[in-house]
């Protein structure tokens, strides 16, 4: 087997830092977008720029820099970021002579809970390339990759990808493959140190494997186990003070010690320790479970006084989330967002789809749409995103002989769009109403999604083979899901929100001239069980410029012509179709 480990090295400092571009890019490749130095009000704008291809453009100046962060635990500096480090802000130095080395020094303070909710997500979202994930805290997971490498063209193609991967949601990782779980976590958290040991070794082969983070077989970890420092290994400060006076300073000549002193001196504990490393014991690791919500908490590490420049630090939110989404194979059909300030309540704001989705452009351009009109009661210090339960998301089923029923299916992006720009209730579906009133039997609802039906006159697909010969002729028909079932012909597609009242003259309807009544009528005589009875004769009227018309006569009271709706085809010309 072959455990892939990912180890996160600056997971307390990209909890905040990850919602601002990079201090600095290298030179982009095709494709890719770079950023240039931010500082201060210039960063919080480069929040609102998104986009893969799009690149930011703000004129600065040349000295301009990057606000240097610092995270703190105890009064101690633990992690800090490049523009930091270069003031000479180093980890394990107190804040108080961090905070005197530079004035524009931000520290702020580690988020414990938030570096395992991210582990977790990060977690979830590994499931894209294995079935078999587990957490390794404070700051590493490790999954099963070797029935993988086939799948993903082998193993130098997977951890490049993982590595991708894990640098588009925002993140730093080191990433190895070893034969054990627990060599993986070990090499992958001894990092840079590790690899420049390897290529003093005597294989060039094996130093190229091991160069990119890949330990091939089991010699292979020994040799590569054996260069690390003791330091490396989990064993406690007394521990390491003891190997020391022994003389002992790698794994190495650690594994060269006869093993019953060995776990004399340092306990079985250390002694298992080692031979798991080695995977000469089984090591069992606890499957992490994904949770059926996706829930993820960003913090800025600045105040941000306007909507529509949260719209970086909400992408990473929203790659992260459809990484989690991809990797469950679900989608999602509404998020709920909430924008904290430093006092008062959050700001609220919920972003539907027609149907559970999980394209991250589609749920950003939607987020866009309601930024822009967002108006905030406070600077935003921090963003929240959850989700409900995850649905199952199908690939959808394509036929071999694809039939045209003459319909279109509806476009749930447009959907989507115009509700992120008019409001979730301008946009509206139609739905039938078993009821012979013409101004009750439909109803508003949520729009369907189904397919159209076939055109007017055009003859119901059929099938291919015998089952096409055996199906029975009604079973051929098709039938929309939600739409009344024998559609009248003689019904309009606009109906008036209120009947208008027709003028009469020489004993017919009058409008903008004479209507000719046609044929013959339809009468309506119903509602007398409830508070709203009507007797109508209607009539499918033509105007003298050729308009067809849906009038009635009221049968009941004061009588009189109503229009009360207005064709928009002539049936005559739709069977000629």
């Amino acid at each position: 087997m072959n455990w892939l480990a990912l180890h996160l090295p600056a997971l307390a400092l990209e909890v905040y830092s990850r919602a601002l571009p990079p201090d600095r890019a290298p030179a982009p490749a095709a494709g890719r977008r770079s950023y240039p130095p931010l500082a201060g009000a210039d960063a919080r704008a480069a929040l609102a720029a998104d986009g893969p291809d799009t690149a930011v453009t703000a004129d600065l100046p040349a000295s301009a820099q990057p606000q240097p962060l610092a995270v703190s635990e105890h009064d101690r500096i633990i992690a800090c970021n490049a523009a930091a480090a270069r003031l000479g802000i180093v980890p394990a130095l107190s804040a108080a002579a961090a905070r005197a080395l530079s004035a524009q020094l931000r520290i702020l303070p580690r988020r414990p809970a938030a570096e395992r909710a991210a582990l977790s997500r990060l977690a979830t979202w590994a499931y894209g390339f294995s079935d078999q994930v587990s957490l390794a805290p404070p700051a590493a997971l490790v999954l099963e990759a070797g029935r993988s490498l086939k799948l993903f063209g082998g193993a130098v193609a997977l951890r490049r990808r993982v590595l991708d991967g894990v640098a588009g949601l925002g993140w730093q990782a080191r990433c190895v493959l070893a034969p054990t779980p627990a060599a993986a976590l070990v090499l992958a958290a001894a990092g840079e140190a590790a690899q420049l040991n390897v290529r003093a070794g005597t294989d060039a082969n094996e130093t190229a494997g091991a160069g990119a983070g890949i330990v091939a077989d089991h010699a292979a970890l020994r040799r590569r186990l054996a260069l690390l420092p003791v330091a490396a290994l989990d064993f406690t400060a007394a521990q390491l003070d003891d190997l020391q006076r022994m003389g002992i300073g790698r794994v190495g000549e650690l594994l060269r010690l006869p093993r019953a002193g060995l776990a004399e001196r340092l306990g079985s504990d250390r002694l298992q320790q080692l031979e798991c490393l080695l995977g000469e014991r089984p090591d069992p690791r606890r499957a992490h479970v994904p949770p059926t919500r996706f829930r993820a908490t960003l913090e800025l590490p600045a105040e941000v006084p306007d909507a529509p420049a949260l719209a970086f630090a909400c992408r990473r939110l929203i790659d992260e989330l459809a990484a989690v989404l991809y990797a469950r194979q679900a989608g999602v059909q509404h998020l709920h967002w909430r924008f904290h300030h430093a006092d008062g309540p959050p700001t609220p704001l919920v972003l539907g789809s027609a149907a559970p989705a999980r394209d991250p452009q589609h749920w950003l351009a939607l987020l866009r749409e309601r930024l822009d009109r967002l108006r905030l009661a406070a600077p935003v210090r921090a963003i929240s995103v959850s989700s409900e339960r995850l649905r199952p998301l199908a690939p959808a089923d394509t036929e071999l002989f694809p039939q045209d029923i003459g319909g279109a299916t509806p476009d749930p992006a447009l959907l989507d769009r115009l509700r992120a720009r008019l409001g979730w209730t301008a946009v509206q579906g139609l739905a039938a109403v078993a009821d012979h009133r013409p101004e009750r039997a439909w109803r508003l609802g949520e729009p369907s999604l189904a397919p159209a039906g076939p055109r007017r006159g055009a003859p119901p697909a059929a099938g291919r083979g015998r089952a096409a010969r055996e199906q029975p002729a009604q079973a051929q028909e098709t039938v929309v899901p939600g739409a009344a079932t024998g559609a009248r012909r003689d019904r309009p597609l606009w109906l008036l929100a209120a009947p208008v009242a027709l003028s009469l003259r020489d004993g017919r309807p009058w409008l903008d001239g004479p209507l000719d009544l046609g044929a013959g009528c339809e009468r309506i005589d119903t509602g007398w069980w409830d508070d709203c009875p009507v007797a109508r004769d209607y009539y499918a009227a033509r105007t003298i410029a050729g308009e067809r018309l849906w009038i009635y006569r009221e049968l009941r009271g004061a009588g009189g012509w109503f229009l009360h709706g207005i064709f928009g085809d002539d049936p005559a010309a739709g069977d000629g179709d």
